[in-house]
């Protein structure tokens, strides 16, 4: 099973020498050298780019703009952490080769074929992007293979009798405590236009909002909560869609994964939903 990777960083007992070169009689085209690995340009680079849309991520910041970057971050400026990041992904990588080659771990031509079609594939499509960026086909190729070698080292270490396999019980415990399932269904908050709705016309909405809470929690059916009150909502908006069974499930977000450990909503909303008990109910403005 894939854990977090900062767990797998604790459990690797190196030391690894990291020296920026900026003298001469270096090669030019290294940027970083990590223990006996020169860190070239192209790698330097794809690993950046990859640091960058992680720590924009982590701060809920639209990658595709660069305006996040002349921000800072609890008193630390965005550059400086993207920067930062760079170095650890490059260090990470630089462990994980040192504990494949530990383990023994095969990289086989059927490995090296998943890499090249699944690189080829995502090329054919991104490559201006890649190389508007200074990152070349091979530099992108070989931070693919060094990710695969990565999950190859987790299924080693961590699945079923590797060094440090997790018990079932401690897999449920992990997944209990970062992973739940929700059904919800979103009531609006802008107009059919997309502009935002007046804060009077807001505040009915959340009014019937926390009558449906109030219905669910009693009725233990978010469909009844729907059904009951969903008609007020439409009244307010000046909507006459119908309101049964067959829209509710057309608005029923069900069975829906939220993670505090790969953020696909808001952070008070995957707070919210992981500190719900089974059954229980919430509102989230």
């Amino acid at each position: 099973m894939v854990k977090n990777k900062k767990l797998i960083i604790a459990l690797l007992a190196f030391v690894l020498a990291l020296s920026v070169l900026c003298g001469c009689g270096y090669n030019p085209k290294t940027v970083v050298t990590i223990e006996d690995y020169e860190v070239p340009a192209g790698i330097y680079l794809t690993t950046q780019l990859a640091a960058y849309n992680e720590v924009a991520n982590e701060n809920e910041a639209d990658p595709a703009t660069l305006d996040f970057l002349d921000t800072e971050v609890g008193g630390v400026s965005a550059r400086e952490l993207v920067n930062q990041k760079t170095i650890d992904l490059l260090v990470e990588s630089v462990l994980v080769d040192k504990e494949f080659e530990r383990l023994g771990i095969e990289f086989t031509e059927m490995d090296e074929y998943y890499v090249n079609y699944y690189v080829n594939q995502i090329w054919n499509t991104y490559a201006a992007h890649f190389e508007k960026n200074g990152i070349g086909y091979d530099s992108y190729l070989d931070s693919q293979r060094r990710n695969y070698k990565y999950s190859l080292l987790v299924d080693k270490l961590y699945g079923e009798g590797g060094e440090q396999a997790f018990s079932e019980e401690e897999v449920r415990a992990f997944y209990e405590e970062h992973y739940t399932k929700v059904d919800y269904i979103e009531l609006p908050t802008t107009d059919s236009g997309g502009a935002a709705l007046s804060a009077e016309t807001l505040e009915a909405v959340s009014l019937v909002a926390t009558e449906m809470l109030k219905d669910a929690e009693a009725s233990n059916s978010l469909q009844h909560a729907y059904l009951n009150y969903f008609g007020e909502v439409n009244a307010i908006m000046g909507s006459d869609t119908a309101v049964d069974e067959a829209a509710f499930q057309t608005a029923l977000h069900a069975d829906t994964v939220v993670s505090d450990l790969n953020q696909n909503f808001y952070t008070e909303f995957t707070e919210m939903a992981l500190g719900l008990e089974s059954g229980k109910y919430g509102v989230f403005n």
